[in-house]
């Protein structure tokens, strides 16, 4: 393996890790409720 192969590999790996690792945030959020939590305040501010 030369060197541009191992750059192009650790680069995949960062990019796959910062995409499970958002994933993970996202869905416990969503479980935590906190987009239903935000979105139902916006939609009251809306109806007043």
């Amino acid at each position: 393996m030369n060197n541009e192969e191992s750059t192009l590999k650790s680069w995949a790996t960062g990019k796959l890790a910062m995409f499970a690792l958002g994933l993970a945030v996202g869905y416990f959020i969503y479980n935590s409720g906190l987009i239903q939590k935000v979105t139902g305040k916006l939609f009251q501010k809306k109806e007043d």
